[in-house]
């Protein structure tokens, strides 16, 4: 085996997990920060008729551009709706 070959299979052996001995580990994530899916999930419409529908839907303080913000239901036009 020459030496390109040699070393193309021990990249191929580190790559493929071949002589490690312990399973990689993840990073954790550093303090205050969250971790987010790289998929990319439907979000469901939601929208309210009021802050009363919405908040006895379990919905409150939602900033421009999450479900079920407004603009009608941001009474004083600061980008959060149905603030509690």
């Amino acid at each position: 085996m020459n030496l390109k070959a040699s070393i193309a299979a021990s990249v191929l052996g580190l790559v493929a997990g071949v002589g490690c001995s312990a399973a990689p580990s993840s990073p954790k994530p550093a303090a205050g920060v969250v971790e987010t899916s790289t998929t990319t999930a439907a979000v469901k419409a939601v929208s309210f008729a009021s802050c009363t529908e919405a908040k006895a839907a379990g919905y409150h303080d939602m900033h421009k551009g999450q479900p079920g913000y407004s603009s009608k239901l941001d009474a004083d036009g600061d980008g959060v709706a149905c603030v509690s």
